[in-house]
């Protein structure tokens, strides 16, 4: 009788944490960065891991929080869409975006995954935003000059989840000659400390949905594809030397619990001191 009512606590307490843990909505996370390299603020949006989510009919729901932002430039850092289902929101977001500001692209691998990759990156570059495989631009966004750079996911370089040796050279190529304050997209955040050796000033990837399972003060996520349990870089701001690394915790919400760990949309003020 003991052992069945402990189960049936035990029971009673993971339904209730797990119906509190599926996300419902998502949180708006704001971040700050400075730099001497330029005089002038920017306003920029980090949007991340969508997988084909429609917030609201026609993503008015993220769409309406971005306008309250009113962005400069969007960075999308991959798997907008998803292989399991139609690609429809992801694209519904990226023409919204492009109507609003500056938008630049890279790509995740649940694009590798779809049936025709090249359709749907020809699909962006169609909608009017430059999808970037190891190439940069440099751009002047309110009169402050910078360079964006970006490369595809490994999962675009070979069917392995390894990083080639061409994936490891067209990320050191991006880094070359870059006097402006840079930004580097990248999806997979693992390599954060590679990205900050290559001296970017800006890093933003995603690819980890914030470690799914958090513990606020004790554990930053529990599990991240490609850094297994307890990942280092599951989520948030990580400040190196002269690089600040931001991974989006993303905005997939679905049937896989997020304690503590809601769907994000990232925002982030780059304040020029020169």
């Amino acid at each position: 009788m003991i052992v069945l009512t402990v189960i049936t606590v035990f029971l009673a307490v993971a339904l209730t944490v797990y119906l509190l843990s599926v996300p419902r909505n998502f949180t708006v996370r704001k971040y700050t960065v400075k730099t001497d390299k330029f005089s002038g603020n920017i306003k920029a949006v980090h949007i991340s891991d969508l997988h084909n989510v429609m917030w609201g009919e026609g993503q008015s729901e993220l769409l309406d929080k971005i306008d309250r932002y009113n962005p400069d430039i969007a960075f999308f850092t991959g798997d907008i869409a998803d292989e399991y289902s139609d690609t429809s929101p992801a694209v519904v977001m990226l023409k919204e975006m492009q109507k609003r500001c500056l938008c630049f692209y890279v790509a995740g691998n649940h694009e590798r995954k779809l049936p025709d990759p090249s359709y749907f990156k020809d699909t962006v570059r169609y909608i009017g935003i430059p999808v970037l495989e190891a190439d940069k631009e440099q751009i002047t966004v309110n009169g402050c000059r910078i360079t964006v750079c970006g490369i595809d996911d490994p999962r675009f370089y070979s069917t392995d989840e390894d990083y080639s040796d061409e994936w490891i050279s067209d990320v050191e190529k991006c880094a070359t000659d870059n006097s402006d304050f840079t930004v580097f997209l990248s999806h997979r955040p693992e390599k954060a400390e590679f990205y900050a050796e290559n001296g970017f000033d800006l890093v933003l990837c995603g690819h980890a949905h914030g470690g799914q399972i958090r513990v606020p003060r004790i554990f930053n996520g529990i599990y991240a594809p490609h850094q297994g349990l307890f990942p280092k870089y599951a989520g948030g701001r990580y400040d190196f030397d002269k690089t600040t690394v931001i991974v989006s915790r993303g905005l997939k919400k679905n049937w896989l619990p997020r304690t503590f760990n809601p769907p994000e949309l990232v925002f982030i003020d780059i304040i020029g001191e020169q």
